[in-house]
């Protein structure tokens, strides 16, 4: 029997709680992408602008590795190309969750461009998550 590499959990909406705070995240949007059998867009405010983002999974059931999902922003310029590449669960409330993005900027190549990372708290609500995955060396036992 083998075992597989992946180092994400699954988990619906309802189960997030204050026990996240804290927790290494990706938010799956609207429809589950498991498997990238749904890939969908979310928009997500910016620097005080609405960016549109389309979810980047890369999972097939045995090898799920967090740091392979991303979003990345279908209109943010030609140069350069802007991820979210984690989120850090802040708050949670009934209605929502608070997270600090974590925005990356890369260059045609993909490279990420040295000091133009940045972090931004955006409040997700969450009738439109379908999945939180969380990094499994961190997450909640």
């Amino acid at each position: 029997m083998g075992q597989d590499g992946s180092d994400i959990k699954y988990f619906e909406t309802k189960a997030i709680d204050s026990t996240f705070i804290g927790k290494s995240v990706h938010i799956d949007f609207y429809n589950n992408s498991f498997a990238a059998r749904k890939i969908d867009t979310v928009e997500i405010i910016v620097n005080n602008r609405p960016i549109k983002f389309i979810e980047h999974r890369q999972d097939d059931g045995l090898n799920n590795w967090f740091s392979r999902q991303c979003l990345t922003a279908m209109n943010y310029n030609e140069q350069e190309q802007l991820k979210i590449v984690k989120a850090v669960i802040i708050r949670v409330t009934e209605d929502s969750i608070l997270v600090s993005n974590y925005f990356e900027l890369h260059n045609k190549k993909n490279e990420p461009l040295p000091g133009k990372s940045f972090i931004q708290e955006n409040w997700v609500d969450k009738k439109i998550i379908s999945m939180v995955l969380v990094k499994s060396e961190s997450c909640c036992k």
